[in-house]
């Protein structure tokens, strides 16, 4: 917690005392910009990925975004489907594949205005919000409350208690199982990260490979995500392949993938489809 406000001495040293007790201890750190000087290999394992978080959130919202939560750190703002790419590609960039995968990724927190309050209590877009999340390198954080749609604003309210009733009728929570099942299914694939690109103004196209075949189940892993709440997202191509996760409207062989909606699928490597503009 704030470990910014600790002189950096201080970690370089609880690290060092952590790993001799225990070499496998992850150790995590609330940083919320950028971490460089925190992910070097002498103090932290990871951070709090909170840009991962506000970027999904906010492209995942389109038009129907709450701007009313003010801090530099965690900026709500309307993000184009190129702009969530760069930032992401900023974000993954930064840093090692082993620094990426010991990342906690999360969409909020107890600082910062619950995920469903960001998204002006759009479930749909918050389904999406999530589907991206449970699909970067790093370990997937839920809040508490989440699975329950609860969607309390800024501190305090952020930090509302957890209701005896679910809100959402069990929906949230089943779908979060199933994000945690693909999760999986996809797991030692996924620690490479996927490649995005955009997809029409509303669609962002994720592609995983892996030249492994016989060690890894799937060799080839392909969403296509829609954020757009009217338009369908039109595929360059008829798709064939299995599918490992549906959410909304998939059309394979016909309209696309519909409004708020999206497909994850596998592919072997001689059946790679190529979605390049």
């Amino acid at each position: 917690d704030v470990p910014d406000e600790v002189p950096i001495d201080f970690w370089v040293e609880f690290r060092q005392t952590i790993k001799e007790i225990n070499p496998e201890a992850w150790i995590l750190g609330e940083i919320w910009d950028d971490a460089s000087d925190w992910l070097k290999g002498d103090t932290f394992d990871g951070v709090m990925n909170y840009r991962v978080g506000w970027s999904s959130l906010c492209w995942s919202a389109g038009n129907k975004l709450s701007n009313s939560y003010l801090n530099p750190s965690y900026p709500i703002k309307k993000l184009s489907t190129k702009d969530y790419i760069d930032i992401l590609n900023i974000t993954f960039n930064s840093y090692s594949r082993n620094t990426n995968n010991s990342q906690l990724n999360l969409l909020d927190s107890h600082d910062v205005p619950r995920a469903l309050n960001t998204l002006m209590g759009d479930i749909n877009s918050l389904k999406i919000a999530l589907l991206l999340l449970f699909l970067q390198p790093g370990a997937p954080c839920i809040y508490y409350g989440t699975e329950v749609g609860l969607s309390g604003g800024k501190e305090p309210k952020c930090r509302e208690a957890f209701p005896l009733v679910d809100l959402t009728n069990g929906d949230l929570k089943k779908y979060i199982r199933s994000l945690a099942k693909l999760r999986k299914r996809l797991e030692g694939l996924i620690l490479g990260g996927f490649e995005w690109k955009l997809l029409e103004k509303d669609g962002i196209l994720g592609r995983l490979d892996h030249p492994e075949k016989s060690y890894f189940q799937y060799s080839s892993i392909q969403t296509l995500i829609n954020r757009s709440k009217e338009s369908w997202l039109k595929l360059p191509e008829k798709l064939d392949a299995p599918e490992l996760f549906r959410l909304g409207l998939v059309e394979s062989d016909g309209k696309g993938v519909g409004p708020q909606s999206a497909v994850v699928f596998a592919l072997p490597s001689r059946k790679i489809h190529n979605f390049d503009n």
